[in-house]
């Protein structure tokens, strides 16, 4: 088993470095293909390599409030609302 990961670990190098290859420098569906390896076998591979996780984008998932509007026109009279309250500080407490 060791052998067989070895001789992956190869031919992925191999692939993955060559720019003039079609499998070099894309993305792990490419790869995989182009070398004939299993998917988790290629995502291994790449993660230890320093080229693709410095390279790879960051992504952030934030968690967001969802937000139920009942109607067509009442978040904007939710928005409305707030916005007065915090526009009467600066009004002398005058709300319009």
């Amino acid at each position: 088993m060791g052998r067989r990961r070895t001789n992956q670990g190869e031919s992925l190098k191999r692939i993955y470095f060559n720019p003039r290859h079609t499998g070099s420098c894309d993305s792990v569906d490419r790869l995989r293909r182009a070398a004939n390896t299993p998917g988790n076998d290629t995502r291994r591979w790449l993660r230890e390599q320093d080229t693709y996780t410095i390279h790879k984008p960051v992504r952030y998932r934030f968690k967001r409030h969802r937000v139920f509007v009942g109607g067509q026109h009442q978040q904007w009279q939710a928005e409305q609302i707030q916005r007065r309250d915090n526009l009467s500080t600066y009004r002398d407490r005058r709300v319009f």
